[in-house]
């Protein structure tokens, strides 16, 4: 899965992800154990299928998040495939600013203590998404020695590795920027986050 979220000024959190067709959305649900949850995330408009096997490139994500939120202000992405999100945003002539952030501990721990404060503060609010629903419910953090946070994305084995937490970790990306940006600029931004696992 590929996925984005978007945070605006209001605190409003929005998602969207993306598979290939192949497999189709009922095997994928079977090999991944959640039934049909994919096909009610189709029926929901937050989940778009694309043609091809692979997990659909940074180009078709990109389309697809401008015509739901707009051009962004900031793009704050994992970095895991930077020259993949590099490349399409110089096809596609966005001159955007992009901060690029690690899954590790370093930055790991920096957003995932913005996004919860962010949240335990009330300045998010999400519409229902059963996409970001199940995708937060899939999620894990994991703590080192030196209480050190970050967002353990597909850890152990079995069903947990073949859990889809990726519009969750887009969600902490654009969330966690946006508290960083409000707090350097004391004024309410826009910005809309994006990753890639």
């Amino acid at each position: 899965m590929s996925a984005g979220a978007a945070c605006f000024a209001s605190g409003r959190v929005e998602a969207v992800g993306m598979f290939g067709g192949f497999p189709d959305l009922r095997e994928r649900g079977v090999r991944d154990g959640v039934g049909d949850r994919y096909r009610h995330f189709l029926d929901d408009g937050d989940l778009v299928v694309v043609e091809g096997v692979r997990v659909p490139g940074a180009h078709r994500l990109l389309h697809e998040v401008q015509a739901r939120w707009g051009m962004p202000d900031v793009i704050c992405a994992d970095r895991y495939r930077k020259g993949e999100l590099q490349d399409a945003l110089d096809r596609l002539g966005w001159r955007c600013e992009v901060r690029w952030r690690g899954m590790g501990y370093r930055d790991g721990s920096e957003d995932v203590r913005d996004f919860r404060a962010a949240v335990l503060s009330g300045r998010v609010s999400v519409a229902r998404s059963r996409l970001l629903r199940s995708c937060v419910g899939e999620a894990r953090v994991t703590t080192n020695p030196s209480g050190d946070s970050k967002l353990a994305i597909r850890a152990g084995a079995g069903r947990r590795f073949r859990a889809r937490d990726d519009a969750a970790a887009a969600a902490v990306l654009a969330i966690a920027e946006r508290e960083r940006m409000r707090r350097r600029e004391h004024v309410e931004v826009e910005s809309w986050g994006w990753a890639i696992a």
